[in-house]
């Protein structure tokens, strides 16, 4: 706990961007999965 504490600044700017990557890419490629489950929902 102490090198976060330390680092947190650090830390917390990486987790950001990551997240924002992350958030990027399943822009860009949505889930298989998620469509088909959407899908089955819409078929009723």
């Amino acid at each position: 706990m102490a090198f976060y504490y330390d680092h947190r600044e650090e830390i917390d700017l990486r987790i950001a961007e990551a997240e924002a990557i992350a958030k990027a890419e399943r822009s860009k490629n949505p889930s298989l999965l998620q469509a088909k489950l959407d899908a089955a929902r819409n078929y009723v």
